[in-house]
């Protein structure tokens, strides 16, 4: 069985990067020309996705009409929230309309990474994990928030919160990007605010395997003017290789 069902997080209010997304919503954001959701789809159409559901709210209208202009044959369904539901209300929401058979993909509308889906959906598939979560080492990781992961490469702790200590190896920070079977979907309250790392995960620790996957290549989220532009003119003059923007 492949991935073939995903979801793209694009309901956030973009206000670190304002004043650009006063009037357009971030995921429409260009960098280098290419709207950062469109990154994202990208991503999973040359993955081989074929079902995606994405969610909305700040300015969710231009968001569901540039996707039904250029993505109809992938977006299947878009979910506007009048109110926010935080990361896990609005994936209980994409949930009840794609409804999948099967391993579900999440990503955000704004992260650039040049992420390997097969070998992840490999990881996910062989340990038979509940989830799986991208992770990656990095300076900055303590600003975040860690989640501690054991020598057998499975999560044991979220936010310090979970199982002893000493059976930790090593933190690492969290991608925002995650392999969710269709069960861990039905925990979610409906239409309830909550988090995947804050209400979610930390419980599932207790009865459930939630697997890492070592992402050692390149991850930026366009949370500020000051990364979109670093990483625009990274693209531009040739010094990043982000071949994950051509499809």
């Amino acid at each position: 069985m492949t991935l073939k069902n995903a979801m793209v997080l694009a309901a956030g209010f973009g206000t670190r990067l304002r004043p650009l997304t006063l009037e357009k919503p971030k995921p429409l954001i260009p960098i280098a020309g290419v709207p950062l959701i469109d990154v994202t789809l990208g991503l999973m159409l040359r993955a081989g996705i074929e079902r995606v559901a994405v969610n909305t709210h700040y300015l969710g209208e231009q968001i569901t009409t540039h996707l039904s202009q250029n993505w109809a044959g992938l977006v299947k369904h878009v979910v506007h929230e009048a109110e926010i539901l935080g990361t896990a209300g609005g994936l209980r929401s994409l949930y009840d309309v794609l409804q999948p058979d099967g391993p579900v993909l999440v990503m955000n509308a704004d992260a650039l990474i040049d992420l390997d889906i097969e070998a992840l959906y490999q990881r996910h598939s062989q340990n038979k994990s509940d989830v799986t979560l991208v992770l990656r080492d990095a300076p900055e990781k303590d600003q975040y928030g860690t989640l501690g992961v054991n020598r057998e490469g499975f999560v044991r702790s979220i936010l310090n919160d979970g199982f002893n200590p000493d059976d930790i190896a090593a933190r690492y920070m969290f991608c925002g990007i995650h392999i969710i079977e269709p069960h861990v979907f039905k925990r979610i309250p409906i239409d309830t605010f909550s988090g995947t790392i804050s209400d979610i995960y930390p419980k599932l620790l207790q009865d459930g395997i939630i697997g890492a996957y070592m992402h050692d290549g390149y991850f930026d989220d366009i949370g500020t003017i000051d990364r979109l532009n670093r990483n625009e003119n990274a693209i531009l003059d040739g010094s990043a290789a982000f071949h994950f923007l051509q499809f």
